[in-house]
Formats: structure tokens, C-alpha cells, sequence
């Protein structure tokens, strides 16, 4: 088989993350069934746990709603190349609920980060999420 992906197939990758991103961050985790492999492989979750099936997913967008309710996500760049796809994104709100272990704050967040999929028949297999939790901490007061 060849590593090489034809265009459409690029472009199918892109909208599959494209669609999993959207809902996920605007509270739609039932699409997790559907565009996430059932045996999800991830690395580098911020809070020390990376989910390893769609359940956990799940909780992992759940949690992150309930402390920035209101957020808004951006991808800033999305590249595709083989059986994997990176993107680059923003999210900014305000810290309302418990997050990371960290009670509310009420401050506001602004931090980018960089996650690359792998994908599998259609469906994201591994992720590996790198957000930019230095600054992150430093806008709840964490770190100074």
C-alpha cells in the first residue's frame, strides 16, 4: 500500500478534523463516535492523562467546556500530508470552571497549540496535542 494520498484524500483527512474540531469545541462530543477510531491512541493531554477511547474523548472536551464555557476556537493553519494532518489553533474565553485541577478564576485565556492527527479509514486514530500550556498557566495565575 502507498503512503502517498491522492488529493480528494488529503482533502477528506482535512474535513474530517475540520468537522471533529468544530463540534467538539462547540459541545458536539456524539461526533466522537463516528470520526474517532474506536481504539483512539493519544499523547501529550495536558493534566497528565491522554485519553485512550472515545469515552475518555469524550470527558476530555466535557472537562474543558466546563471550565471555558464560552470559548471561541480558531485554526489558524491546517496542513495535510499522508495519512496525517496538523493544525495549528487558538482558543480564547474565560476561565469559568474548574480546569486542569484549577478552580475558576474568572481571568481570561488566550493561547495557541499545534495537534497532529493520524488518520485511519476516514477516522482520526492518534492525536498528539501540544497546547501552549506555559502561557496558558501564566494567564490563570499559576505560573508566574
Amino acid at each position: 500500500m502507498s503512503t502517498i494520498s491522492s488529493s480528494a484524500t488529503l482533502a477528506e483527512h482535512k474535513q474530517v478534523v475540520q468537522q471533529f474540531l468544530d463540534a467538539t469545541h462547540s459541545g458536539n462530543f456524539d461526533v466522537i463516535d463516528t470520526l474517532v477510531a474506536e481504539h483512539i491512541v493519544t499523547h501529550h493531554f495536558p493534566g497528565g492523562k491522554s485519553p485512550t477511547s472515545r469515552e475518555e474523548y469524550k470527558e476530555f472536551f466535557r472537562l474543558w467546556g466546563q471550565g471555558v464555557p464560552r470559548q471561541e476556537f480558531a485554526i489558524l493553519a491546517m496542513v495535510a500530508e499522508s495519512d496525517k494532518v496538523v493544525v495549528h489553533y487558538s482558543i480564547t474565553g474565560q476561565h469559568e470552571g474548574d480546569l486542569l485541577g484549577i478552580p475558576a478564576t474568572g481571568r481570561q485565556i488566550d493561547f495557541t497549540g499545534v495537534a497532529f492527527y493520524r488518520m485511519e479509514n476516514g477516522q482520526i486514530a492518534e492525536t498528539w496535542l501540544y497546547p501552549d500550556t506555559t502561557t496558558l498557566l501564566q494567564q490563570l495565575g499559576v505560573l508566574g
